[in-house]
């Protein structure tokens, strides 16, 4: 089932009490409707009850939940609600969709999930499908802290050359944006958004330096003499792979903020720039995708693979693999990796963003 608004205008403040024009339809076709007309924006939405596949007709109250772990809500309505209770699921930021919950049941399912971050919205709509002002409301749980980074700790970097300070600009800019959309992260991203300040940071200073070398040469350019240094082509090479980072890290958080974030609370603010999810987005699907990449990484950093070019003798053909269709895995065990690098550390873990 399709869920689309229709908006009269993108000039609009829907929180304020006037005629706005936004209007909420359903469509239970293939494709999104092509002779929609004016402003629109659509999302594909499931039932979490088999007893409400068919089109529902106009609610009264349309609630929409963001949270970092949706799968949990649902668990929660669906083995301690009534399954005549109107819920649906996307695969946007705002992944929970409630059809005409009443205020004490909805409040029933707040106080059971006290200890779940999460934010949601309530649309109150009139018999036509109409928004109306007056019944609109936004909140956070208590348990929503939200992220506070403070990008002044960026040093001071009014010295370089402008094309360089407009990159730099850039990123403050775009994280600042990220921040302002973004209220629900796990630790795992708080951690990753941690780093890439802490890197940007250093970068930066490897900039400043650049610009005014001296003897106190980074760790990072160790290979370098004090001359090679100051010789134009190098310094212009070192210069211009860090510059190269920066642009595709803002490149990322572009990516981030139009894709991964969209669909967040308050969800016409946080619009997707793909068509078929231009409503609520796809950041739980994104979120699934980077947990699985999440998992991967821990599985390789577990193993000090870094090993691997400096003890490529210890690999050496598995036996009983000559006859590859039906080998025989008995001997196995013992060239695990685990028996090979068994003294060694694990490398430190540090997660991608999405995209970079």
């Amino acid at each position: 089932m399709w869920l689309c608004v229709k908006i009269e205008s993108e000039r609009h403040n829907y929180f304020i009490e006037n005629d706005h024009g936004i209007n909420v339809c359903f469509y239970d076709d293939a494709e999104i409707p092509k002779n929609f007309g004016g402003i629109f924006r659509a999302a594909k939405v499931f039932s979490l009850s088999k007893e409400h596949y068919e089109l529902p007709p106009i609610p009264k109250q349309i609630i929409f939940l963001s949270t970092e772990d949706p799968a949990k809500i649902l668990s929660t309505i669906q083995n301690e609600f009534n399954d005549d209770l109107k819920t649906y699921f996307s695969i946007g930021s705002s992944s929970i969709i409630l059809f005409d919950w009443e205020k004490s049941i909805f409040n029933m399912l707040v106080q059971k999930l006290s200890l779940v971050s999460f934010e949601y919205e309530i649309w109150g709509l009139d018999t036509s499908g109409k928004v109306i002002p007056s019944k609109t409301k936004f909140e956070c749980s208590d348990t929503t802290s939200g992220l506070d980074y403070q990008i002044t700790e960026i040093p001071d970097y009014s010295g370089l050359s402008l094309t360089k300070r407009a990159i730099i600009d850039e990123f403050v800019i775009s994280f600042k944006i990220l921040l302002s959309k973004a209220k629900i992260f796990s630790e795992v991203e708080e951690d990753k958004l941690d780093k890439l300040i802490k890197d940007v940071k250093q970068k930066v200073h490897h900039l400043i330096f650049l610009r005014n070398v001296d003897e106190n040469i980074p760790d990072i350019f160790s290979e370098y003499s004090l001359d090679d240094l100051k010789t134009p082509y190098i310094n212009n090479l070192l210069n211009q792979q860090i510059i190269d980072r920066l642009i595709q890290i803002n490149s990322a958080i572009s990516y981030v903020g139009s894709q991964s974030i969209s669909g967040c609370l308050p969800v016409l603010e946080r619009r997707s720039l793909i068509r078929r999810n231009s409503f609520l987005g796809i950041g739980t699907a994104i979120k699934a995708l980077n947990n699985i990449s999440n998992f991967i990484e821990i599985a390789f950093a577990m193993l000090p693979i870094r090993m691997l070019n400096k003890d490529s003798s210890s690999f050496k053909q598995l036996p009983g693999t000559n006859t590859i269709a039906n080998p025989d895995t008995s001997g196995w065990e013992k060239f695990s990796f685990e028996k090979i690098w068994k003294n060694e550390a694990p490398d430190e873990v540090f997660f991608q963003i999405e995209f970079l």
